[in-house]
């Protein structure tokens, strides 16, 4: 199988200069809630809500990202925002949460099989990573349906960080689910030991998503690559294939993000 290799500058150029800004208000008083947290759905920007409710997240990508927001004893709460380097603003209106305990091993089993199976998105992060918390619940729907959701939090002591899974939304044949990711801070020695594994592992993935842009798959890992427009690019037509004893190579002449699908 040929292998390519690229930077992460050459192949993704983010520009995390976006900004979202905002406030939280509870759904029944109308009033500001303080505390809340508010977060990049599969990132790690972050902050919290001050006492009037008001927020402001930096560290952004440009373009459409999905944007979170939770609170102890409400329902979590996700939106989608065009993020620009001149700010964009947010309301979330949080409800109170309605539900109990859902203990089923057969969906809990089901949904870590989902994250973590060969076409899964925790699929490079397998070596490492143990459960350290599984919270599902469940709610009745206007409809009489269940909503199945919580939370499953893992651990991965070779890269350093803590990712905690929110289900959305539970089907047999769909999850609706994002990621969160925590570094974890440890010595100085733990810590250049998990930037090198971080290297190790980022250059594994990359190697996988760039081997099925080589091979024309529609997919390319579960990934779609955008312009800064959101239009699609073909990583095709900007390959170029070497000659005997040199690498193949990706010569794109735009700026370009790579999103999940």
């Amino acid at each position: 199988m040929n292998r390519i290799f690229a930077s992460i500058a050459f192949l993704i150029a983010l520009e995390l200069d976006g900004q979202i800004t905002g406030q939280v208000k509870d759904f029944r008083l109308g009033q500001p809630i303080a505390g809340a947290e508010v977060f990049l759905a599969n990132g790690i920007a972050t902050t919290t809500t001050d006492a009037k409710g008001y927020f402001s997240l930096e560290g952004v990508p440009s373009g459409q990202v999905q944007v979170a927001c939770f609170k102890s004893s409400y329902a979590i709460n996700v939106q989608k925002a065009t993020a620009t380097a001149k700010g964009t603003s947010l309301l979330f209106i949080l409800t109170k949460e309605k539900s109990k305990k859902f203990n089923d091993e057969h969906v809990k089993k089901s949904i870590i099989n989902a994250l973590t199976a060969p076409n899964g998105v925790l699929v490079e992060w397998a070596r490492g990573l143990s459960i350290t918390k599984t919270e599902l619940k469940e709610e009745e729907e206007e409809a009489g349906s269940k909503r199945i959701f919580g939370e499953i939090e893992f651990m991965n002591t070779l890269l350093g960080y803590k990712v905690v899974a929110y289900i959305n939304d539970y089907r047999p044949t769909q999850l609706n689910y994002f990621l969160r990711f925590f570094p974890t801070l440890g010595s100085e020695e733990q810590q250049k030991a998990w930037d090198d594994a971080r290297f190790i592992a980022y250059q594994v993935t990359l190697n996988n998503f760039l081997e099925s842009a080589l091979q024309g798959t529609s997919n390319l890992s579960g990934y779609s690559v955008m312009n800064k427009s959101s239009q699609p690019v073909n990583l095709g037509d900007s390959l170029h294939i070497g000659f005997s004893g040199q690498l193949n190579s990706l010569r794109i002449g735009e700026r370009i993000k790579v999103v999940q699908v």
